[in-house]
């Protein structure tokens, strides 16, 4: 159902999506009569359990039917993946092969998706520009953001990035090797998508996994050099000639457009604490409780709050928030008990997880390219291998549900 989900306009028409939404539902009462259980024990089921419930909601409460149900069938086809992954034994029992299934996906949107970004004109570089004939003239109808690509293959840079900096997996050194060919394709494809909060997020990734991989004092020399260049080029001439300049007040315009957004936003949360203003509902809310703005990027208002905590606050209100918060807390905790355990074969794994979950924190303190997105199953699949690299399983008893089990055990 997935294909037919991210791309409807290529099969059907958008309208029949409700019904291919509740299709992906179709086994579920099979594993019911099977006396199998549908969501994963603790915190993690009853937020997903919550989610699954409220969307539906959110979606009767917005005024904009079409966009709605579009943001709703990327979000449950990202929760069904989650639970279709965690219920799928073999997946269970070596979870590294879902590492490469997102590599591969990777590699392939390394090489396709420059070739279908819808690019700012403001960009900060010209890069692959020819005249008026910009480097994003695929078709609209798979179009796609460099923000959202560059924050999916982020993540997946996470992981490769754990597995090559902590190679005690590997039974000869060489087994890393293949690792730098889809980490070269999937940089090449960010350094195009001049996607500063992927670059800023790989770079706090990459500092943490160095940290865990015990070079420390790498890490402390990185940042102090950072925090020095940074001194000695603040407010010099030679910043301004430097493409780096570029790059700093690009970087400083569009936080402070940000700053404002997330200020109106805040107010939006405020006024409609429950259900939020409904799914896909941002921007037309966004219009009539401030209609004396003035142009946003030459729109009535945002898109959408450029924030991941807010957007989610405001498409499900903060009983959508807690329950996906809960659902991150509660596969924090796994790993970080998980990675309490050095001596574990999945230690580097685990690694890569953690590493890619901040790569999503940080780019949605900016940004909220992984929420409500043809790529939202992405992020959706690497929850499900926190959840997979710190659980147990045997075929008689299935996964255990705590992370502290598989220490003890190991």
């Amino acid at each position: 159902m997935a294909p037919f989900l991210l791309f409807i306009e290529q099969f059907w028409e958008p309208t029949i999506r409700p019904l291919l939404i509740v299709a992906l539902f179709l086994f579920w009462p099979l594993r019911l009569k099977m006396g199998k259980p549908l969501l994963p024990k603790g915190l993690t089921g009853w937020s997903i359990g919550f989610l699954l419930l409220w969307i539906p909601v959110t979606v009767w409460r917005s005024t904009n039917d079409a966009l709605s149900w579009e943001i709703a069938g990327y979000l449950y086809l990202a929760l069904v993946s989650f639970v279709t992954l965690y219920h799928w034994s073999w997946i269970g029992k070596r979870p590294e092969w879902l590492v490469v299934g997102l590599v591969g996906l990777g590699m392939v949107l390394a090489v396709v998706g420059p070739e279908v970004f819808s690019v700012d004109p403001d960009k900060m570089l010209d890069l692959y520009q020819t005249g008026e004939t910009r480097y994003g003239a695929g078709p609209e109808v798979i179009a796609i953001n460099p923000n959202i690509l560059g924050a999916a293959l982020t993540m997946i840079a996470a992981l490769l990035l754990a597995l090559l900096l902590q190679p005690s997996w590997a039974r000869r050194w060489w087994f890393t090797l293949p690792l730098w060919l889809p980490l070269l394709l999937i940089v090449n494809s960010l350094i195009i998508s001049q996607s500063r909060s992927s670059w800023l997020a790989l770079a706090v990734a990459t500092l943490f996994i160095l940290w865990l991989a015990g070079r420390r004092g790498l890490v402390v020399v990185i940042v102090a050099l950072l925090l020095g260049g940074g001194l000695a080029l603040w407010g010099s001439e030679l910043l301004t000639l430097l493409p780096v300049g570029r790059l700093a007040q690009s970087a400083g315009d569009s936080l402070t457009r940000r700053m404002g957004i997330w200020r109106f936003s805040l107010e939006l949360v405020a006024t409609n604490p429950l259900m939020g203003v409904g799914l896909g509902d941002y921007q037309q809310a966004f219009a009539t409780r401030f209609p004396s703005l003035p142009l946003v990027g030459g729109r009535l208002a945002p898109p959408h709050a450029h924030n991941l905590w807010l957007q989610v606050a405001l498409d499900l209100g903060l009983p959508g928030l807690i329950a996906w918060g809960g659902l991150l807390v509660a596969l924090g905790r796994r790993l970080w008990y998980g990675l309490s355990n050095r001596r574990s074969p999945r230690y580097a794994l685990r690694t890569g997880v953690s590493a890619a979950l901040i790569v999503m924190a940080v780019i949605g303190c900016f940004d909220n390219a992984l929420w409500g997105t043809k790529l939202s199953f992405i992020p959706w699949s690497i929850l499900a291998l926190a959840h997979l690299t710190t659980a147990t399983y045997s075929s008689s008893s299935g996964r255990d549900g705590q992370g502290e089990m598989e220490k003890r055990n190991e």
